[in-house]
């Protein structure tokens, strides 16, 4: 009865096809026919069933549709033609970029660039993919199915080179695209990064100082990000030697956003900062060193047994909150992170006491475990502390842009090549943060880089024989699996 059960699971469409010497497979809600063969395995003894490979998908309107391969080995076995031409070319990435660039990229970039949308898309590629160099795109482009799939032929470098200088110029264009994806109340803006900029040609690039402590020729680019999906939503490009604030005003006039909060670093706070801040009539929201004076360290006194509390990563956090010159200090209390600090530093007095002692144990003990940010009076302390810790996932981005697609330093030789070029590494980017949000609504994040995700993709290949014939390689466990999880087709 068991087997008799086991035999009436597949709905009698699926199963008509079934014919000795194949086997019915059911893979993600769809019926597949597959053919198999026994073979003797002399260690167990016994035979056991081989997988000759697909044969065709089922489905209760059309039966049995062929696969590509299946259709190629009958047309091969009828009348073998003269291989003229075998080409192998990357198709996996290609195709899964395409369909996650069809939901907004490609409708703005349309819009907005109608002549090469198409070329943008083929460059962004190429740097997520390999983190080329402008001169390296034609031959990555010639390797890839992509100019196929967007209708392009593979471009020269010179092609590109012009196409650079001809987005450059249309700054406005590019502003009007990044603003589409802003929404009012839903923007931060953080510390500008250094991007090494050598060029005698270029205005922007001017000596400052960054943080490697040289003073190298360097740009500065400005980015608002989306508090809410802590994606890149605009970028701007100002001198290496300017760090005034005036650059945050500047930029959200640019894009037109309004009520975005500015997230600084620990070095920032200065009477002098503050003051420009309130100038130009800024939400922002300031970390302090612990050892500032103004952080009143005595309000956390009998504060775990007070209200004042909320829910971070599966655990509670504490705080208080007091004036500051028309703003506000909030003061938080992370229990767990307090108790690491505590054996951490008690430790410390055991393997290091020449530098560790039990006296600088207690002065530093009311501190410990606690953050201090300074932020506006409308900004409520849980909002605050959210928007704050946010901003890790902001600086991930820089390090993603600026490893993910090799982006620390620039060879641009023309300012509008320049603008154009961050303006392709903002898609990349765009596109980056995408795929990332793909794992982590999959919970995958833990198990799956970003980096690995693309090579896994990019090991799907496309082989094409002549002009006419083609069909998918063959792809192993871990790239379905992978594939399965994040719940992508590549066909």
């Amino acid at each position: 009865m068991a087997s008799e059960r086991k035999k009436n699971t597949h709905p009698e469409w699926a199963v008509a096809h079934r014919k000795p010497g194949t086997e019915l497979k059911k893979i993600s809600g769809a019926y597949y026919l597959y053919g198999v063969k026994g073979v003797y395995d002399p260690v167990a003894k016994k035979s056991r069933k081989v997988s000759l490979g697909i044969i065709g998908r089922i489905t209760e309107a059309h039966g049995l549709t062929p696969s590509p391969k299946t259709v190629l080995k009958e047309r091969l076995k009828a009348a073998p033609p003269a291989i003229v031409k075998v080409m192998d070319k990357e198709y996996g990435f290609s195709k899964f970029l395409v369909g996650l660039m069809e939901g907004d990229v490609v409708p703005g970039l349309k819009e907005h660039f109608p002549e090469d949308w198409a070329m943008v898309a083929a460059m962004a590629y190429c740097r997520m993919l390999h983190r080329a160099p402008l001169k390296n795109c034609p031959f990555f482009l010639a390797c890839a199915s992509l100019p196929e799939l967007l209708g392009i032929a593979v471009p020269e470098e010179k092609e590109l080179s012009l196409m650079l200088r001809r987005i450059g110029r249309e700054r406005g264009k590019m502003v009007q695209y990044m603003k589409r994806g802003i929404e009012d109340g839903d923007c931060v803006l953080v510390d500008a990064t250094d991007i090494a900029c050598n060029s005698a040609h270029i205005a922007l690039s001017q000596k400052g100082y960054n943080s490697k402590m040289d003073f190298e020729p360097q740009v500065t680019l400005l980015y608002i990000y989306s508090a809410k999906n802590h994606k890149p939503l605009y970028f701007r490009l100002v001198a290496g030697n300017i760090k005034d604030v005036t650059i945050l005003k500047n930029a959200l006039v640019e894009s037109g956003t309004r009520n975005a909060v500015f997230i600084s670093d620990k070095g920032f706070f200065s009477a002098g900062n503050l003051q420009k801040l309130d100038e130009l009539d800024m939400d922002y929201i300031i970390p302090l060193r612990r050892d500032n004076g103004a952080i009143g360290y005595g309000l956390l006194k009998d504060v775990e047994t007070g209200p004042q509390h909320f829910k971070f990563r599966e655990r509670y956090l504490f705080y208080a909150s007091c004036p500051y010159q028309g703003k506000r200090i909030s003061i938080f209390l992370d229990g767990r992170l307090r108790e690491d600090e505590k054996t951490d530093y008690l430790n410390r007095i055991v393997s290091h006491p020449e530098d560790f002692t039990i006296e600088k144990y207690g002065l530093r003990l009311p501190s410990m475990g606690t953050l201090a940010l300074l932020h506006n009076e409308n900004e409520k302390p849980e909002d605050a502390y959210l928007l704050y810790k946010g901003r890790g996932e902001i600086e991930q981005f820089f390090d993603c842009y600026k490893n993910t697609i090799d982006a620390q330093a620039s060879y641009m030789q023309n300012e509008d090549a320049l603008q154009g070029w961050m303006f392709i590494n903002h898609i990349a980017m765009q596109m980056t943060y995408a795929l990332f949000e793909k794992l982590k609504n999959n919970k995958l994040v833990k198990h799956h880089s970003i980096k690995d995700v693309i090579q896994h993709l990019a090991q799907i290949r496309r082989v094409q024989v002549n002009d006419s014939e083609h069909f998918l390689s063959e792809i192993n466990r871990k790239t379905k699996n992978i594939l399965a999880k994040l719940k992508i087709s590549i066909t």
